[in-house]
């Protein structure tokens, strides 16, 4: 039986450290796990042709990881496959995001005081 899930990209923060020259990100995979399995492998490229590399493998019931430290700007790709007894079963789709500089929203302002003056002629 063969078995297949859509992986993607959630969202990928970035982060810009105030002393570092380099900004790092960090990238929320997530799927459906629907099948009885193993394991979850999700593995890690720079491009949508790879080479992939093992990033981890997960527990039954994983449907989401959390990947930090991802270098400012580049491009990151994912892809997972189930695993059981029996070997490692077909890869998901492979999900892409470009890890661009600003591609976040700015963070709240901070210690902001609103003046309003009202003039009554």
């Amino acid at each position: 039986m063969r078995h297949a899930f859509m992986l993607l990209i959630l969202s990928a923060l970035l982060l810009f450290p105030m002393t570092a020259l380099a900004a790092t990100g960090t990238a929320i995979v997530v799927w459906t796990n629907t099948d009885t399995v193993n394991s979850v492998r999700l593995e890690q490229a720079q491009t949508v042709a790879g080479p992939f590399q093992l990033l981890t493998a997960l527990p039954p019931g994983a449907t989401s990881y959390s990947v930090s430290g991802l270098t400012v700007p580049s491009t990151v790709c994912f892809r997972a496959a189930y695993t059981n007894t029996a070997g490692i079963g077909p890869y998901s789709n492979v999900a892409c995001k470009d890890l661009v500089a600003g591609s976040s929203p700015p963070t709240a302002p901070s210690n902001v005081t609103v003046t309003i003056t009202i003039t009554v002629p």
